[in-house]
């Protein structure tokens, strides 16, 4: 039993919680039927708390079959509602978004690709278009996507590149801080301890406060008076 995730009725986890289900039931159909009994015994919180509100007629029934309980939980979590939002969510899912900012390319193509199989019925090489339009575009330098034909040779073309797909990642990222003038902290403390720091105030090339005054006075005797109405101009 131990084997079978828990689930807290979190609609934002229900998608990753429902393909590992599936995965298990997938060993066996004795293994599919038993998890009719078992998922029940592994709801928690508000999951625990709908579940048990059910008729005991309902509950019975679910209880069969892995896929009749799943069947239940889509019918009242996996609504109109849920299905917009998590389509959304799976095609706004970038590498290293907000809440992912320091996972690697792998997690990446695994989370996104988990989140579009539940909620769309994209042929591989859709899957393919889409996982790479949420990657950094220098990934299409190393990866020969378009001569994919599975999501499998993809996967396994970013676990093969994955250290270089993270320098490059690293490269622009640095390349765009410092555009922005956010220098590493290295290049930052060079330049608060350089010995010569220029002010806007300061006098021009070779002036100085010390120098002696000029060896001649100055003289404008010189000058050319002419105006350019004197010279009919």
């Amino acid at each position: 039993m131990e084997i079978v995730p828990t689930w807290d009725g979190n609609p934002d986890k229900l998608a990753r919680w429902i393909l590992r289900v599936n995965s298990i039931a997938k060993k066996s159909t004795t293994v599919r039927q038993q998890l009719g009994s078992v998922v029940p015994q592994r709801f928690t919180g508000d999951a625990e708390i709908w579940y048990f509100s059910l008729p005991e007629r309902v509950r019975e029934e679910c209880e069969t079959d892995w896929e009749d309980i799943r069947q239940e939980i889509g019918r009242y979590y996996m609504n109109r509602s849920w299905y917009e939002k998590a389509r959304k969510q799976a095609l706004a899912i970038r590498f290293r978004d907000t809440d992912n900012s320091r996972e690697s390319p792998s997690q990446y193509f695994i989370r996104k690709k988990e989140l579009l199989d539940l909620v769309f019925s994209y042929s591989e090489s859709e899957l393919i278009s889409e996982i790479m339009a949420g990657a950094p575009l220098a990934w299409k330098t190393i990866l020969a996507f378009k001569s994919y034909q599975t999501t499998a040779e993809l996967q396994n073309a970013i676990k093969m590149h994955e250290d270089d797909l993270l320098q490059m990642d690293s490269f622009i990222g640095a390349g765009r801080a410092v555009s922005h003038g956010q220098y590493p902290r290295d290049v930052r403390q060079t330049l608060n301890h350089a010995p010569y720091r220029a002010r806007a105030n300061q006098g021009l090339t070779g002036q100085s406060r010390h120098m002696p005054p000029p060896a001649f006075p100055k003289d404008d005797s010189n000058v050319d008076k002419k105006t350019p109405e004197s010279v009919n101009a």
